[in-house]
């Protein structure tokens, strides 16, 4: 059997200029991202509002550090939230095409409902196999830059 490759390309160029809908979670990429850039702009501003500035802070160290952990880990876990949310709309709308040949915007929706959850969890578990050993080695340079700083600088 001989495979007309022309024709399914033309098949699914038109399939694809049927269901437009597909680039909709496009659209809420760019919301989301101008929305999480300016929740980052507003933390850099409450932190020099705070006092945080590059002159002081090593007088203020470890209130920085504990401040910009807190502020991290509330961004990443939105950061997973947004990226969650998005392969979720993502997932639905693509179910729609493979199974009804064709989408609607309520597709979309109901994939957000059904597998953000799913798509969260996923992301953090990636999350955490990359995270959890970088900290762990970050842990164990600044254990040794604590005891010599030869050893930390040789472990870092």
């Amino acid at each position: 059997m001989k495979v007309k490759y022309w024709l399914l390309l033309k098949k699914s160029w038109m399939d694809l200029k049927k269901n437009l809908i597909i680039f909709l979670p496009l659209v809420f990429i760019i919301i989301f991202t101008i929305l999480f850039l300016s929740i980052l702009a507003a933390e850099l501003i409450s932190f020099t509002a705070f006092g945080f500035t590059f002159d002081n802070i090593r007088d203020n160290l470890i209130n920085f550090i504990a401040a910009a952990a807190a502020v991290a880990l509330i961004d990443l876990i939105l950061l997973l939230l947004i990226i969650s949310i998005i392969g979720a709309m993502d997932m639905g709308l693509l179910k729609a095409v493979t199974t009804k040949k064709n989408a609607i915007v309520q597709d979309m929706w109901d994939g957000a409902r059904k597998f953000t959850g799913i798509y969260f969890r996923i992301n953090f578990v990636k999350m955490l196999i990359v995270v959890v050993p970088l900290l762990v080695l970050g842990v164990l340079a600044l254990l040794g830059a604590l005891i010599n700083e030869v050893l930390g600088i040789v472990l870092s």
